[in-house]
């Protein structure tokens, strides 16, 4: 076996015991906590035992004695790659969806239930095809989307309300209410701001999402959630995403419609994201005195704080594991993979790996700003190449709104847990995060 002096750079085979701590101690802990809605008993257990340090201690040790891999294994009666080097990473992505397809067994299995339609189960022409759609609705590379100024007009009329009801006390509960108001205006529209229904039809189908295989298809509930969708589509309002999914030519196939369910599951996972880097943002002095004059009213590109948001997905993955299923068999470092194999790539081992990645645990905003995190290969937060997600700029543009208005005239102070923000833990339960927020009239908005 290699040691960490002589790491060989060809696959090698798991052995069993290997394997089983891979299922037991990596793959277990991702399916128990959600990979598609978090579980929040599961993801308190997750911080307060410790697993996602489990997890990359696993991986760090197997590369280590097997080198960069690939490491081929059996798991779950399937052939499967787990990515061990960042620049497998790198490739990998940049060879989706062909031959690494994003539409993976699992992820068939799982979002069948919420978008049997969407691009990411979609594969060859018709994937093309989606693809371009979503990237056109979502103005997907640009800083800010066509629709920036009613945006900012609703982040930050619900962050104002909510801001007005919760003093001194902001918790996952109220901040998550105001997220999804102002997630359905964005998406649907005004008239669907209170419609909590359309919300909680969806994360029904998302926890039933969350076993894979081991539930059948809820058709009647999708069903629902999809006519109850398509009335606000098909009433679409002015300033929602609703109104340039009526405007947008879509080739035949494409389903204009069946796109929106996975617009609206982001967005919950932007809230997560949103909420962590908040706590991270009140605890580190240095990166409160770089967002300082982005904390302003109004439209404007807030570059450190789109990073903040960008960072907290880093720093804390909404999405735990990359799936990738090969469409063709491949030679991978001397190691012959054949079609139908699953490929792995957990995403904390590369975000969080202190040998490739400067101040791994902290806040890291000016790699954002130069460039460093976007050409780092193993730094994915909302993966990489062709199957890029292209609505990064749109969440990452919303999230950076919502905390400059709760900034801008409030003094905010995790009570919740505690954080250094010099060794930020590899688990942080959204859940049980806890601020006291105090108004603040002649801050920053005002210096």
């Amino acid at each position: 076996m290699a040691t960490i002096t002589e790491r060989r750079s060809s696959a090698a085979r798991a052995s069993t015991m290997d394997t089983l701590r891979v299922g037991l101690r990596v793959l277990l802990p991702i399916f128990a906590e959600g990979p598609v809605i978090r579980r929040p008993a599961m993801t308190a257990l997750a911080e307060r035992f410790g697993w996602e340090q489990g997890i990359v201690d696993v991986m760090s040790d197997l590369r280590r004695r097997y080198g960069d891999g690939p490491l081929l294994m059996r798991v779950a009666g399937r052939r499967a790659a787990l990515v061990l080097a960042r620049d497998d990473v790198g490739r990998v992505l940049a060879e989706s969806p062909e031959p690494f397809s994003a539409a993976s067994r699992e992820k068939r299995a799982a979002l069948r239930q919420f978008q049997p339609d969407g691009v990411l189960l979609s594969t060859g022409e018709l994937r093309h095809h989606r693809r371009v759609f979503n990237a056109r609705v979502l103005d997907m590379g640009q800083a800010m989307h066509r629709l920036a100024g009613s945006i900012t007009g609703v982040v930050e009329d619900e962050v104002t309300r909510m801001l007005s009801t919760c003093t001194p006390t902001l918790d996952w509960t109220r901040f998550a209410d105001m997220h999804a108001r102002l997630t359905r205006r964005i998406v649907l529209g005004d008239h669907a701001r209170d419609d909590v229904d359309v919300t909680r039809e969806l994360d029904r189908l998302r926890r039933r999402a969350n076993w894979f295989y081991l539930r059948p298809t809820a058709r009647r509930q999708r069903r629902a959630f999809q006519t109850r969708l398509c009335e606000y589509l098909a009433s679409a309002q002015p300033g929602s995403l609703a109104s340039i999914v009526a405007a947008t030519a879509a080739r035949s196939g494409v389903d204009p419609y069946g796109q929106v369910p996975h617009w609206l599951f982001a967005f919950d996972a932007a809230a997560a994201a949103t909420f962590r880097a908040l706590a991270a943002l009140a605890v580190d002095a240095s990166a409160q005195s770089l967002v300082e004059d982005e904390c302003q009213p109004g439209v404007a590109v807030r570059p450190y704080l789109a990073a903040c948001v960008l960072d907290a997905v880093r720093l804390w993955p909404t999405t735990l594991v990359i799936l990738r299923d090969t469409t063709t068999n491949l030679q991978w470092r001397g190691a012959h993979l054949k079609a139908g194999s699953a490929v792995i790539i957990v995403s904390s081992f590369f975000h969080r790996d202190p040998t490739a990645v400067r101040a791994a645990n902290q806040l890291d905003l000016h790699s954002w700003i130069d460039g460093t995190f976007d050409a780092d290969p193993g730094i994915v937060p909302f993966s990489a190449g062709p199957v890029r997600c292209p609505g990064r700029d749109l969440v990452t543009f919303t999230g950076a709104t919502v905390l400059a208005t709760i900034l801008a005239e409030h003094d905010v102070r995790l009570v919740r847990p505690t954080l250094d923000p010099t060794a930020l833990p590899l688990s942080l339960d959204h859940f049980r995060i806890r601020f006291t927020v105090t108004p603040n009239p002649g801050g920053r908005a005002g210096r």
